[in-house]
């Protein structure tokens, strides 16, 4: 027998394999994909618990570019006697914990001060450094009173932050693995600024967006005799046709910009707490990731509340979030 009947049917088969290998698309989604994005993650390795379950970590992974290969995990040492030796174990083993793959070397810093603003400014000042796109953080999830007295890392590192922060769910869910997000969005001129960060970021990495508006009306539009009151849901029905309006126009914009997402748009009344609202379309829809724009700072929340602490304490979400200062 000849040796090209013998090979031949091998030569051929694998010709046309390198002939598949060479000629896959290299599309503007498919390139995204391969952008890993710089981001920094503040860890306390001698928070265990805090430590995100693998399905969490798997989304995070795909909306940072695939990996972790461009994330700098870091600790701030909290005390000046706390041996960096010590921290620095501590630190190996949490990552081994972790098991993320290919990362940049951590570090572990010492401020002797025993300020949280001091290390809050630390972890800022090392994300500029590094041209980080975020701030990866796991948060306890506080109540408004527990963040009250015990004070909350997360939340002064979201207020002075210019940087958006990713909130690690420090939980699993059976949602989690969804190719949804969903960004909710008051239509501010700050958020619509946010909006268009949070494309660059998912851009490439997942399939829908859905962009969420809570219409928040804390009162029935009935008087006590059960008649209906003109004036009220004449404003009523003026707020959803804005809402609705700005909803198409910021997706019409951000379909001319070439994102190759489908966008989608839910509205909703509510008479409770927008957040309660958010939580349960996040819930509904079963989206990855929730992103948004937290407006007021510190002394503000104290009396009106966030939306923001609030599905932080929920601990069922991820969530991208801009801070006040975001823009500025």
């Amino acid at each position: 027998m000849a040796k090209d009947e013998i090979f031949g049917p091998f030569i051929d088969w694998y010709l046309n394999l390198i002939e598949k290998d060479f000629s896959v698309e290299l599309t503007p989604q498919t390139i995204k994909e391969k952008e890993f994005v710089n981001a920094v993650w503040a860890i306390d390795p001698y928070e265990q618990k805090m430590a995100p379950h693998k399905s969490t970590l798997k989304v995070i992974a795909r909306l940072l570019g695939g990996g972790f290969s461009k994330v700098h995990p870091i600790y701030v040492c909290p005390k000046s006697d706390q041996g960096l030796g010590e921290a620095r174990n501590q630190m190996q083993n949490f990552m081994m914990f972790l098991d993320l793959g290919d990362t940049e070397p951590f570090h572990v810093y010492s401020e002797p001060s025993s300020d949280r603003s001091e290390r809050v400014e630390k972890v800022l000042n090392i994300a500029h450094e590094h041209n980080a796109k975020v701030v990866l953080l796991t948060s306890h999830g506080r109540s408004s009173l527990g963040a009250t007295f015990l004070g909350s890392f997360a939340r002064d590192l979201l207020n002075k932050s210019d940087i958006p922060i990713i909130f690690i769910n420090p939980h699993t869910s059976s949602y989690v693995v969804s190719d949804k997000v969903m960004f909710a969005t008051d239509f501010s001129e700050q958020s619509k600024v946010a909006f268009q960060e949070f494309l660059n970021l998912v851009r490439g990495k997942t399939s829908e967006i859905i962009l969420c508006h809570v219409l928040s009306f804390p009162y029935e539009y009935v008087d006590a005799y059960g008649m209906s009151m003109p004036l009220l849901n004449y404003y009523r029905e003026d707020q959803k046709e804005w809402a609705e309006r700005e909803a198409q126009r910021w997706i019409k914009e951000a379909e001319g910009k070439d994102i190759n997402i489908r966008l989608n748009n839910i509205m909703e009344e509510s008479l409770s707490a927008p957040a309660h609202s958010i939580k349960a379309i996040a819930e509904r829809e079963k989206v990855a990731l929730i992103g948004l724009v937290s407006h007021v700072g510190p002394i503000e929340k104290l009396v009106i509340g966030s939306v923001t602490r609030d599905l932080m304490s929920s601990q069922k979400f991820n969530l991208w979030v801009c801070g006040p200062r975001f823009g500025s």
